[in-house]
C-alpha cells in the first residue's frame, strides 16, 4: 500500500526532493541538511538520507537536530534491513545470518527480539565470537541506560569471551576496551588498547579510548569527577563502530611534533570529540595538562564566527602573541588545532595547507 502510494506521489515528492537539495546547496545549514534528509526519506531513499546526516555530523558537530534526524534515520534503515534478514533467517539457520539480523534489531531499537535471536544463535553454535560480541554490545548498551551493575558485569563477560575466540576482532576489542574503562579496570583497557593500536596504528577510537586512558591515570582535578569517556568515530547502519584512521595530513603534522623546532601540540578534533593528539614533552608557554575543553573551544570559535560576521563559513583562524601562534583547521571529518612556539615549521604548516584544501 505504502509502495502504491509512493508511487502515485512520485512528481510530487521528486520535486520536493529537488527543492531541498537547492535549499541545501544555497545555505549549507544545519537545518537544510535535515530538511533534505527528511524529503529523501519521505520519497523512500532512506539510504541516502543516512548517507547525507552521517555527512551533516561531521559537518555540524553538536547540532541537536543533527543528531535526532541521524539516529531516527539509522532506527528506519535498520528497521527496513532488518525485515530482510529476518526473511532470510526464514530460510536459513545460519549464526552469522542471526548474529546479522540481532544486531539490525539492535539498531532498530528492539533489544528484546535481538536478545532472542542471539539466545537461539547460541543453541546453534555455543562458542561463536559473533554472538559474543552482540550480546556484550547488548548488555553495554543497557548498561549505559540503566547504570545497572549487572549490566556492566554481563558485558565484561560476553566481550571477554569474545576475544579469547577471536583476538584480533576490532570491535571486541574496543567494547572491551570502553566496557573495561566503564568499570574503571584501567589495566585491562589499556590492553585492549595496545592490541588495538598494534593492528590499527592511526585508529581515533582507539586513540581517544588511551587518551581518556591517560587522563584517567593522571587523576582528575581536585573537586572534579573523571572525565566522561566517548569515544568517536564511525558507525554503520547497525549501530556498529568501524575502524577510522587520522587523514594524511593530520598523521603528517602529528609526526612533526617534537620532531620539528616550534611544533609543540597537535589534536585532530571531529564531530565528538578529541579524535587523536600528540605533545611535546616541552610545550611552554602554554599549559595542556587538560587540553580538550580548550581545543574544542578553538574550534567551536572559528566555526561560529565566519557566520556571526556575516562573512559566511570560515575553514581556518589563527591567534599570536609573544612567542607563541595556535592555527586551527576546520573540515567536518577531522579539524586540527595546533600549538607553536615561533613560527610554524614547514611540515606543519604544508598539513595546515593540506586540510585547509580539503576542508574547502
Amino acid at each position: 500500500m505504502i509502495a502504491l502510494l509512493r508511487l502515485a506521489l512520485r512528481p510530487f515528492l521528486d520535486a520536493r526532493v529537488s527543492r531541498a537539495r537547492l535549499e541545501h546547496q544555497t545555505a549549507r545549514a544545519a537545518s537544510t541538511a535535515v530538511g533534505y534528509a527528511r524529503a529523501l526519506a519521505a520519497a523512500g531513499r532512506g539510504q541516502e538520507a543516512f548517507r547525507l546526516l552521517k555527512r551533516a555530523r561531521q559537518e555540524f558537530p553538536g547540532d541537536a537536530a543533527v543528531r535526532t534526524a541521524y539516529d531516527s534515520t539509522r532506527r528506519r534503515v535498520a528497521r527496513s534491513k532488518a525485515k530482510e534478514a529476518l526473511r532470510v533467517l526464514a530460510r536459513t539457520a545460519s549464526v552469522d545470518d542471526h548474529v546479522r539480523a540481532a544486531d539490525l534489531l539492535k539498531a532498530a531499537g528492539r533489544p528484546r527480539r535481538a536478545m532472542a535471536l542471539l539466545a537461539r544463535a547460541s543453541r546453534i553454535e555455543p562458542d561463536h565470537w559473533g554472538v559474543e560480541l552482540s550480546l556484550g554490545a547488548l548488555f553495554l548498551e543497557r548498561f549505559n541506560a540503566t547504570g545497572a551493575p549487572e549490566d556492566l558485569s554481563r558485558a565484561l563477560d560476553h566481550l571477554r569471551r569474545s576475544r579469547e575466540l577471536s583476538p584480533d576482532g576490532y570491535k571486541t576489542l574496543l567494547l572491551l576496551g570502553v566496557a573495561c574503562a566503564k568499570g574503571r579496570l584501567y589495566d585491562e583497557a589499556a590492553s585492549c588498547v595496545e592490541s588495538l593500536l598494534g593492528l590499527y596504528p592511526d585508529d581515533a577510537r582507539a586513540g581517544t579510548l588511551r587518551a581518556h586512558l591517560d587522563r584517567c591515570a593522571a587523576g582528575p582535578p581536585p573537586g572534579q569527577e573523571a572525565p566522561p569517556l566517548a569515544p568517536s568515530g564511525a558507525e554503520t547502519e547497525d549501530g556498529q563502530p568501524e575502524p577510522f584512521r587520522l587523514p594524511a595530513p593530520a598523521r603528517r603534522l602529528f609526526e612533526s611534533v617534537g620532531q620539528d623546532p616550534g611544533v609543540l601540540a597537535a589534536f585532530a578534533v571531529g564531530p565528538d570529540g578529541i579524535l587523536g593528539s600528540r605533545t611535546a614533552p616541552d610545550a611552554s608557554p602554554f599549559d595542556l595538562s587538560s587540553p580538550e575543553p580548550a581545543v574544542l573551544q578553538i574550534v567551536e570559535a572559528c566555526d561560529l564566527d565566519g557566520d556571526r560576521i556575516g562573512i559566511g563559513a570560515v575553514h581556518s583562524c589563527h591567534a599570536e602573541g609573544d612567542g607563541w601562534q595556535v592555527a586551527a583547521a576546520l573540515s567536518g571529518e577531522c579539524s586540527l588545532v595546533a600549538f607553536f612556539a615561533g613560527e610554524p615549521s614547514d611540515p606543519a604548516v604544508k598539513a595546515i595547507e593540506a586540510t585547509l584544501e580539503a576542508a574547502s
